[in-house]
């Protein structure tokens, strides 16, 4: 397991600079940046979960070298000794507890990162389904040019992956010409940028 969690370290390492290299050239050419760290974070996701049954598998036996011990044991004690399928479920029994321990770690370490992977996929589509849920109440108003969701408590921010518009509190509202300029050109950089 730990070398599993080096390996996955490293490759995330490397991913990572690919990503960091990836954004650079895209903001050269001024073009979004989130999707190369989207694709970064998901690839190193995925060869971590990959490469994960490899690493937690159980180790076989050695057949030759159980089955030359198996008949060096029947040379010395010429018993009727059961055969030797017995003989390899009796020495799996009796590896040693600290394997055995180590291996129910191991398992509790995986159901655990799986299950707070799937409660934080799940808390994250949760929280889409709300803004999106929310988003369709917010009443639409032209502000400076820019026509926008007024929201009790939400924003100043821009919501939405694929059809993303400015969202402002009705504070906003309240407050002076150039700063509700300021806020709604910031909101607007994001938009211009396509970075939600």
């Amino acid at each position: 397991m730990l070398q599993w969690a080096f390996y996955a370290l490293v490759v995330a390492a490397l991913i990572s600079l690919s990503g960091w290299l990836i954004e650079q050239a895209l903001r050269r050419r001024q073009l979004p940046t989130r999707w190369a760290w989207v694709a970064a974070m998901s690839l190193t996701v995925l060869l971590a979960y990959l490469s994960l049954p490899v690493s937690i598998a159980p180790r076989a036996p050695q057949p030759r070298l159980l089955r030359e011990s198996w008949t060096a044991i029947q040379r010395v004690a010429p018993l009727g000794l059961p055969p030797l399928p017995f003989a390899s479920v009796a020495a799996a029994r009796h590896t040693g507890t600290a394997r055995g321990n180590a291996l129910r770690f191991d398992t509790l370490l995986i159901d655990s990162w799986f299950g707070l992977s799937g409660l934080l996929a799940l808390s994250l589509a949760l929280c889409g389904a709300r803004v999106s849920w929310s988003r369709r109440r917010w009443p639409l108003r032209l502000v400076e040019s820019h026509c926008v969701g007024v929201a009790r408590n939400v924003g100043p921010a821009v919501v939405g992956l694929r059809y993303p518009t400015i969202v402002i509190p009705r504070w906003v509202l309240d407050r002076p010409a150039a700063e509700q300029q300021l806020i709604l050109a910031h909101e607007a950089s994001h938009l211009t940028a396509r970075d939600p």
